[in-house]
């Protein structure tokens, strides 16, 4: 796991950087977000379900999402919550089910390293925003 080279004394550079984390599936901070949309959750709500503060949370945010396809995932979250700190178990859970209900709504698409990433909106006829048309 890599170190973090952040400033972590100056709260609003910090929470620029979450609030970036939390749009951007690189970040575990998306997978935060997904969740607590889903569940329709505020911070304190997660950060109390995860077993941690809300600056353990922020820590979190800025982690990467972890390859949910990977054979090192359980030790990848395991050491993110460490990192943390906060519940392993939990995060585990979180994490299955961003995946899953991102799926389920059609709003993912596996990229090469088995990470979701959002996928763009089709257009009716087959044709993405690129101007592509879809082949069957």
């Amino acid at each position: 796991m890599g170190k973090l080279f952040v400033n972590m004394n100056n709260p609003k550079l910090i929470q620029r950087f979450v609030n970036r984390a939390r749009k951007d599936t690189f970040f575990l901070g998306w997978a935060l977000s997904v969740y607590q949309e889903t569940h329709s959750i505020d911070d304190h709500q997660l950060a109390q379900w995860l077993e941690c503060d809300l600056n353990a949370l922020d820590r979190l945010a800025l982690c990467r999402l972890p390859d949910d396809k990977s054979g090192k995932f359980q030790h990848d979250v395991k050491q993110i919550a460490k990192f943390g700190p906060c519940n392993a178990d939990r995060l585990v859970q979180l994490l299955r089910e961003v995946v899953s209900i991102s799926s389920l709504r059609g709003e993912v698409l596996e990229d090469a390293s088995g990470l979701l990433m959002a996928v763009r909106d089709r257009k009716p006829g087959g044709e993405d925003d690129s101007g592509d048309t879809e082949k069957e």
